[in-house]
């Protein structure tokens, strides 16, 4: 089969789109498949590497989220789409390139796959819609946005999520084969193992010092302000620092808190796979606030690294980090947030880590994420092979 993965979700500093991609090519690399990644990039650019290929579509560069691109020339996705012709053309998200594979369907006869990776409707555009025009307008808003992922999801041949949540969410939009599909960790990469004192100390931590550690997108989905602030509001009694690490448009605001506050550590984004394991297995407790996530794969990364984590009760950490494994905090509340990391810092933590590793290894890994997707691919694409056969 050739398979095409298509979205504008993709930059050198995003996180689990990009690393979802990633994980299927090392899976397909080592296959009879092939895999066409088409992608925002500065400008357009084919690069080959055996059965992989990437081409990256001159994309105009999104404000206040460098360094996102965005694709507008679906003429140039359509031309290379007729010139790999794929039997697969999975979505990446829900923002313009859909038009671009239901094109290929038409005219090759390719089955669409759509993986609600984003729940825009509540992540984007409901807050966006309540800070400018008020909750009504929001509303509207929103259920239009929903509307419109019906419209879209709904024309695949297959939808996937990664939680029970989002997969009954498609569902009761009308969006009709719906396929839970896990993602997966690392979890030779992502390991305990991977702790390193002398990184540590080089942080400033003293042995008994607790770090409490983040690491993904800055900006107001992820709630990154309500984390510091939290901090700020305890750190007094908190025997530890807060380590803040990525990129986005939060970044300078982080950076300032971190340059007047020697609780609280920046770090840049991480490129290195295996120094972000390092860094991850070195901490204590993992911290996250965004409600919105749609299947959480930083927080799997950091239980695989034997850390317990401190969530919120919305979205996909619903699921990733029961009772035994972590704490959740209600959406949006600062007070809890900060007594619940002062809570953690006193309790067993270290051993609700230890168990999170274990669940992490029995549940969340990549070969059983392709195998159930190929699965999912193999079947239309037979089923793909018996309607060209009654046509022809």
């Amino acid at each position: 089969m050739k398979i095409c993965d298509l979205t504008q979700s993709y930059s050198v500093t995003s996180g689990g789109v990009r690393t979802y991609i990633h994980a299927k090519r090392a899976y397909i690399k080592n296959t009879c498949h092939e895999h066409i990644l088409i992608v925002p990039g500065e400008k357009d650019e084919a690069i080959r590497d055996g059965n992989l290929t990437t081409y990256k579509v001159k994309g105009i560069s999104v404000p206040h989220c460098q360094p996102y691109r965005f694709i507008l020339r679906l003429d140039k996705v359509m031309r290379l789409l007729k010139i790999e012709k794929p039997d697969i053309v999975e979505l990446g998200d829900a923002y313009l390139l859909p038009q671009a594979g239901f094109y290929c369907r038409r005219q090759f006869g390719s089955s669409v796959v759509g993986f609600y990776h984003t729940d825009f409707p509540s992540a984007y555009v409901e807050p966006v819609m309540m800070e400018r025009f008020g909750e009504k307008v929001a509303g509207l808003s929103k259920k239009r946005a929903e509307q419109y992922a019906r419209d879209v999801y709904g024309r695949c041949d297959a939808a996937l999520a990664s939680t029970v949540q989002f997969t009954e969410k498609l569902k009761n939009l009308g969006v009709e084969n719906v396929h839970k599909l896990y993602l997966g960790v690392d979890t030779d990469l992502f390991h305990p193992k991977q702790r390193d004192e002398n990184l540590r100390k080089q942080l400033g931590f003293d042995s008994e010092d607790i770090a409490m550690f983040y690491a993904g997108r800055l900006d107001g989905e992820k709630r990154i302000d309500l984390i510091v602030n939290a901090f700020e509001k305890i750190q007094d009694r908190f025997p530890g620092k807060l380590i803040i690490m990525g990129e986005g448009r939060l970044k300078h605001w982080v950076q300032g808190k971190a340059e007047n506050n020697p609780q609280i550590i920046f770090l840049p984004y991480l490129h290195n796979r295996q120094e972000l394991a390092r860094h991850m297995a070195s901490a204590d407790i993992y911290v996250t606030a965004g409600p919105h996530e749609t299947f959480g794969l930083s927080v799997i990364e950091a239980q695989a690294s034997g850390l317990c984590v401190l969530g919120v009760n919305g979205g996909a950490l619903i699921e990733r980090v029961p009772e035994s494994l972590g704490v959740l905090s209600p959406v949006d509340c600062l007070d809890d947030m900060a007594e619940n990391m002062l809570a953690l810092s006193r309790s067993n933590f270290r051993e609700k880590g230890s168990r999170a590793r274990e669940w992490v290894t029995s549940h969340f890994t990549w070969r059983h994420t392709f195998e159930h997707l190929f699965r999912i691919y193999k079947d239309l694409y037979h089923r793909n092979e018996i309607a060209q056969r009654k046509t022809a």
